[in-house]
């Protein structure tokens, strides 16, 4: 047992485990001072009634909710920056909100109204948890990538156990002498005071020795999740078994950790002992959870979770049974050590557990989500968090409990020990019925870490035996023959391939034969056959289907080979092409290429609105689909019109293919090459008017080399934008 507890295991140092361990146990000081050590001190020395309190918290659990998910929503999508980093420095941003505000807390005046208080009390309250959350969120985040194995993970874990207790007992040392009894606002708020600037200065200590690595958040930035995505997984999520059963379990189990406030309450109100008794009763208790934490830790390795939890049953059932009936001071003392036993015990029983979600998830979908699952647990557990305090707090008040008076009254004080000792009994109690439907046991845990293990740093005995089982989760698969998840899916729900298996959780599992039909399958959907196909050729016994396809892809390749040639060339073309629109002053004769045609009568002139619909029966009669990459839109000035200066009343309309089509001659006809007059003119989609000017340029370029007009004009449209047009105009032309 000592060596387990040496901190040792390859890694991380000791230092820096400590380091790294620090700056959570802070921010629950700060918890603990907020959310138990001022509700007191507002009921009790404010005098803020505890049904405005009730409200407080109502207010704030709404809050809560919206809150926790959207800004791991937020934290998660956020970049790493190399000069500032990411998580140390929203947790550096938000530690002086937290420390402000808490000392602003502090500063109510009895004097003032009710509802001046509550606004004031909740205001300040909604300040704080969002800079908490946002901390809590940055370090729960930094703590996992920097500590990525299960085994750093559990001595940081313990350390910070530790600390916890520690600063726990520290920060409420001064507030249990203050506040039961006759506190006086004057004399704490200048001990409050000192409690909160000590905070600060552990706060500044615990994150100077942080340091962000760029090269831990390499694989992170690259993990985005579509807002589509997000809302699809978080579903899928919610409605597994192990994530529903653990968040009921600790929902409903709420009231069995939320026990510190009740302790103050029972030992001022019921018991009645002094500010030094009651001190001495709760430092005793986590010292003595202090000695015993390595014990609880190797109970939950040996037995699991589950059976951990079952065996915490009997510290819970004697500790809250026994304070619900104790009738002095010894009695309450005792029942009040094993309460504190239980709660640390469960905590560490139930502290793997959402680890063990986040890494099962990713082994049965191969994307790991931590982001979205720490919204998911705040969204789910810390939006009910403050819950057990409104039941508290309705409770007493329900029985009559009154701050503000010398001495309660015998039904008051039964309130205080049902809220105390029957409430967090029977949650208990209840919880058990989710944690009998929880699927993970011992066996289970094992299996998912030596997962986790084998993810990050790769095998060892325990990943080497279970591989002999020879079945792969879907994520498994999905990694290894990198086919998306979705789409293996796919294939088991159209019946293509089905999943060999499912276990009780309904996960996918493959085994090796199936890879074989995987690697067949993504073959000849790398060639671009349909599923339909592939399903029809993996049903047929002989090879006929196979080989007919490969006959007919090489055909596919032969065509695809010569439409990229064509294809490059016309890439070089067009790009000459539009270098001579840098000068569109220039006219020159040249030798046409040749192309071809589809050719209609000019809309314009004809008037007849059914060419589209002619137009479109030739282009169906097409039988090279390729030719679409390289037409261009033309019009086509008769040599009449070009001699008599009529330049917009066009003979035909059509498209240009620089793309033999030879074989559609039925629908193409051929230009073949000669001499031309060309132009290249650029012309505003409301600037047709100035084609003019440029033909009137090109005849009097013609009559003035002895030559004349040989035929109809074409106008080439070679590129549009949304406000220019960019024009070729050939005229062809012979000697006089």
């Amino acid at each position: 047992m000592r060596q387990a507890f040496r901190f040792t295991a390859t890694g991380l140092t000791l230092g820096e485990k400590w380091r790294l361990a620090l700056p959570g146990p802070i921010l629950s000081v700060g918890g603990v001072l907020i959310h138990n050590v001022f509700l007191k001190y507002y009921t009790d020395i404010i005098g803020l009634s505890p049904k405005y309190v009730a409200w407080v918290y109502i207010i704030y659990n709404i809050w809560n909710a919206i809150n926790d998910p959207v800004l791991d929503v937020w934290i998660d999508r956020m970049r790493h920056r190399v000069q500032r980093g990411k998580y140390v420095y929203i947790m550096r941003v938000t530690v002086p909100f937290m420390i402000v505000s808490s000392f602003l807390m502090m500063l109510s005046n009895p004097a003032w109204d009710q509802w001046l208080i509550f606004l004031l009390y909740t205001g300040l309250l909604f300040i704080y948890d969002t800079a908490a959350t946002a901390y809590s969120i940055a370090y729960q985040s930094f703590m996992l990538i920097a500590a990525p194995t299960k085994e750093e993970r559990i001595d940081v874990g313990v350390i910070q156990n530790y600390l916890s207790q520690a600063m726990s007992f520290l920060i409420t040392l001064i507030p249990t002498l203050l506040l039961v009894g006759d506190g006086k606002q004057e004399v704490i708020i200048p001990i409050f005071s000192a409690v909160i600037v000590a905070e600060a200065i552990f706060f500044t200590l615990a994150l100077r020795g942080l340091r962000e690595d760029a090269q831990m958040y390499e694989s992170l930035d690259k993990q985005h999740i579509d807002t589509k995505e997000v809302y699809k997984e978080a579903w899928q999520i919610i409605k597994s078994r192990p994530f529903l059963t653990f968040i009921i379990f600790t929902i409903v189990t709420g009231p069995v950790f939320f026990y510190f406030t009740p302790f103050l309450y029972y030992m001022d109100s019921v018991v009645q002992s002094t500010g030094i008794e009651a001190t001495v009763i709760d430092v005793s208790t986590h010292v003595i959870a202090l000695l015993f934490l390595p014990v609880m830790g190797s109970i939950v390795k040996k037995n699991g979770t589950k059976k951990s939890v079952y065996l915490g049953t009997i510290f819970v059932v004697l500790g809250y049974g026994g304070i619900f009936l104790a009738d002095g001071i010894w009695t309450a003392a005792a029942s009040y050590v094993l309460i504190v036993f239980a709660v640390n015990y469960l905590r560490t029983a139930i502290s793997p557990a959402p680890a063990l979600l986040i890494d099962e998830n990713e082994r049965t979908t191969g994307v790991r989500k931590t982001g979205l699952f720490d919204g998911l647990f705040s969204l789910f557990t810390v939006a009910f968090s403050s819950l057990q305090t409104v039941i508290f707090i309705n409770v007493i008040g329900a029985y009559g409990y009154d701050g503000l008076a010398a001495e309660q009254s015998e039904s008051a004080m039964l309130g205080i020990r049902v809220a105390t000792g029957l409430i967090p009994l029977a949650a208990f109690l209840l919880g058990l019925i989710p944690l009998a439907l929880y699927p993970f046991d011992k066996k289970k845990e094992d299996d998912i870490s030596a997962f986790s293990n084998n993810a990050r740093r790769g095998g060892g005995e325990d990943v080497k035996e279970s591989a002999l089982n020879l079945n792969f989760t879907i994520g498994e698969v999905s990694k290894i023959l990198d086919i998306p998840i979705d789409t293996l899916r796919y294939y088991d729900k159209i019946g293509l391939l089905h999943s060999r298996s499912r276990d009780a959780n309904k996960y996918r599992y493959y085994d090796l034969e199936q890879f074989d039909s995987l690697i067949t399958i993504r073959m000849l959907r790398a060639m671009d056959v349909s599923i339909e196909r592939i399903q029809e050729m993996l049903r047929d016994n002989s090879l006929n289907a196979i080989r007919r396809l490969l006959s007919d892809k090489r055909q596919d390749i032969d065509r695809q080979r010569i439409y990229l040639k064509h294809l490059s060339h016309k890439l070089e073309v067009l790009d000459v092409q539009l270098q001579r629109f840098d000068n569109t002053e220039v006219i020159e004769l040249v030798l046409s290429h040749p192309c071809w045609v589809l050719l209609t009568d000019s809309i314009m002139e004809s008037g007849d609105h059914g060419l589209g619909s002619k137009v479109q029966q030739q282009v169906r009669r097409i039988n090279a689909r390729e030719w679409l990459a390289f037409c261009h839109a033309i019009s086509i000035v008769s040599q009449d019109n070009l001699n008599a200066g009529r330049f917009h009343k066009y003979l035909y309309n059509g498209i240009l293919s620089t793309f033999p089509m030879e074989g559609d001659s039925s629908v193409f006809q051929k230009l073949e090459p000669r001499y031309c007059a060309r132009k290249c003119v650029v012309i505003g989609r409301d600037d047709y008017a100035k084609m003019d000017d440029h033909y009137d340029q090109m005849k009097a370029f013609i009559r003035n080399r002895g030559l004349k007009i040989a035929g109809h004009s074409l106008e080439v449209n070679l590129y549009n934008q949304y406000d220019n047009h960019y024009i070729e105009i050939y005229i062809p032309v012979e000697e006089r």
